[in-house]
């Protein structure tokens, strides 16, 4: 990405890396609690998570199934707030702002990652605390029912033909949506896509938008989306999985023989400036909730997939995931 700098990257890759050798040896003393025990701290833990975008979106779900979980389990005492605007920015700023706050908490994933290294925020990961990986899903390119575009070899072949006729859309012009968007075309052979993309302030918004006939071809999470292609009110033409999903019938880019895929996630942050025993603290409480099968059961009636990771290797995931977002 061309407005993220090579200072940039060096600066969030150095502060992620040493993030986990300082935090290295203590993450691996950590033991899991027995059965049945709360970890330590836990029971009066107050938490406020703030979730970067509009209510009804995939980071404002997930901190409300957070805040679910962790009060009927008494792991914690939890309220969610919103703050959207600048595919993510304007929260993640407000947030980063709260250095050694541990009972802040955010839920962020790759869209807002991106807009960070998209536009000029002045904040960077290297500005909070990772403390584990939460979710994995995907994108779908979905169109309406009675649209022209049967495949997606269809959209592509009439961008080709007329790059600005299109709508695309679905969330922010950072979102998720628009960076598989532009991988497919790129994977078509088309050198530096210039889409014209309606921004809207979330994923359900950009359903809503092509309900309206104010998009051609929305691109958004799939876990959005799949009750709206299940009751035949969208229609899913490709999806951003490597394979695909157990009992999807989508098919995947690279089925259709686009070598590329997306896979997004969501992660939860502490504030900069933690103590080591702070942000272990909190690791404990997010690896008790994710070995617990309810947490699962909980995601997969809201439509998220659980993935944990620890926050030794979600800081390395990171990096890696800036390094990738950065390259040309």
């Amino acid at each position: 990405m061309t407005n993220f700098t090579r200072t940039h990257l060096q600066r969030a890759s150095a502060i992620l890396v040493a993030g986990c050798l300082v935090g290295a040896a203590p993450a691996l003393a950590l033991s899991p609690p027995s059965k049945g025990a709360k970890p330590q701290g836990a029971a009066s833990a107050k938490f406020n998570i703030l979730a970067p975008e509009t209510p009804g979106g995939s980071d404002d779900t997930l901190a409300h199934n957070l805040a679910s979980f962790l009060g009927s389990a008494k792991l914690a005492s939890v309220t969610v707030t919103n703050l959207p605007g600048q595919g993510g920015v304007k929260g993640f700023k407000a947030f980063a702002a709260r250095k050694g706050q541990s009972g802040q908490l955010m839920v962020m994933g790759l869209g807002t990652l991106n807009s960070l290294m998209t536009t000029s925020a002045g904040v960077t990961l290297a500005d909070v605390t990772p403390i584990a990986r939460l979710t994995t899903g995907y994108e779908v390119v979905v169109v309406r029912p009675n649209s022209p575009y049967k495949s997606i070899d269809d959209v592509i072949s009439a961008y080709r033909a007329s790059p600005g006729k299109i709508r695309f859309g679905g969330a922010s012009k950072t979102s998720t949506g628009m960076i598989f968007m532009k991988q497919l075309l790129k994977a078509a052979g088309i050198g530096d896509p210039a889409m014209k993309w309606v921004d809207s302030s979330g994923n359900y918004q950009g359903i809503h938008a092509l309900y309206q006939d104010e998009l051609d071809v929305g691109v958004v999470s799939y876990a959005v989306a799949q009750e709206e292609i299940k009751k035949n009110r969208v229609r899913a033409l490709v999806m951003s999985a490597p394979n695909r999903p157990f009992g999807v019938k989508i098919p995947t880019a690279r089925e259709l023989g686009y070598k590329t895929e997306l896979t997004t996630w969501q992660g939860i942050f502490a504030p900069g400036n933690l103590s080591v025993d702070e942000t272990n603290r909190l690791s404990v409480i997010f690896a008790a909730l994710a070995r617990d099968p309810k947490w699962r059961t909980l995601l997969i009636s809201q439509k998220q997939a659980s993935y944990f990771q620890p926050a030794l290797s979600f800081r390395f995931f990171l990096q890696h995931e800036v390094e990738k977002l950065a390259a040309p």
